[in-house]
């Protein structure tokens, strides 16, 4: 599941952060394009995918889409796909990114706690991070 929105990818983090705690997920992974790649591949022919998603700029992704899921706890890039999905900007590539899943080392409280109670907590807890 995803959005372009960011109200949208709020709401999702929201919905499935309490239930990943629940189940005892320790990571989540998502897929991302890399919008930037295009023109920085127009700039610097032949190289790979892989060389433009690891790029950094001040410790943070240059790209703009890896940087924004970078700010949202998707740090570590697992790999770099061709033929990923069909994206212009992204010459078809993308990244499988993962992320840990906020405060899920308490996994004992999180199994002890009704989902509601644990929808409280994150609920709260989500404006912090």
């Amino acid at each position: 599941m995803s959005s372009r929105d960011v109200a949208g990818v709020d709401a999702l983090l929201q919905y499935f952060w309490p239930r990943a705690l629940k189940g005892g997920w320790r990571h989540i992974y998502l897929g991302s394009p890399i919008p930037g790649f295009h023109q920085w591949r127009l700039r610097h022919p032949g190289k790979d995918a892989d060389e433009y998603a690891r790029q950094v700029r001040s410790a943070l992704p240059a790209d703009p889409q890896l940087r924004y899921y970078h700010s949202r706890g998707f740090k570590e890039i697992v790999s770099v796909k061709r033929g990923y999905f069909p994206h212009e900007r992204s010459l078809d590539h993308g990244v499988i990114l993962r992320g840990t899943i906020p405060l899920s080392a308490l996994l004992p409280m999180w199994r002890a706690l009704p989902l509601e109670s644990t929808q409280r907590v994150t609920q709260r807890l989500a404006a912090l991070l």
